[in-house]
């Protein structure tokens, strides 16, 4: 990375966090344990170079950085994905409502601020239903969460990468999305 880079440590052990968000209209077609495969596990060896996002990192860093996590089982919501405002604000505002919900039942989140920073330095999010088209809400992208004032144990959050479970929807989870944004977050 250049001089002076702030972002996800690019060797070593990294700790993540992904959250799962379904919908009422938009169920998951994954369960938990296959997206977290898909992310820190073995994934699906048929999918080689993208079996998973930690054995692609870990390949093409040439051993020098191991991305590990935890996947949080998936949190629907009390309402349709329509009621989502389709702003900062309203993703960020969706982010905290799972967020806190884990924190109010005890979910310990001080492991994935992995320099010691006072925040958690990138958080993997994967909602349910179909992409708007992109560059639109509801799309891929890796963006900075911005309300600083929102604390889980202590840390506020980074940055984060927004993604859908599967494209199309109701499809396979591919981690070729999450892939690619964790790049963005390495520099």
């Amino acid at each position: 990375p250049p001089p002076g880079w702030r972002g996800l440590q690019t060797t070593g052990n990294v700790n993540l966090l992904a959250l799962l968000i379904a919908f009422p209209d938009y169920p998951p077609s994954n369960t938990q344990g296959f997206i977290h495969s898909s992310l820190f596990g073995g994934g699906d060896p048929a999918s080689y170079p993208y079996e998973s996002l930690s054995a692609y990192y870990l390949r093409s860093s040439y051993s020098q950085l191991s991305i590990s996590g935890d996947t949080l089982g998936w949190y629907t919501t009390a309402y349709p994905r329509s009621d989502v405002p389709q702003t900062s604000a309203g993703r960020e505002d969706l982010i905290k409502e799972v967020l806190s919900y884990y924190d109010s039942i005890g979910y310990d989140f001080t492991p994935y601020d992995n320099d010691g920073d006072g925040d958690i330095d990138y958080l993997i999010i994967i909602w349910t239903g179909p992409d708007n088209g992109w560059a639109n809400f509801w799309w891929g992208y890796y963006t900075s969460f911005s309300d600083d004032s929102y604390t889980v144990d202590g840390k506020t959050i980074d940055r984060i990468s927004w993604q859908w479970e599967s494209n199309p929807d109701g499809g396979i989870f591919n981690p070729r999305v999450v892939i690619h944004e964790t790049g963005h977050a390495l520099g």
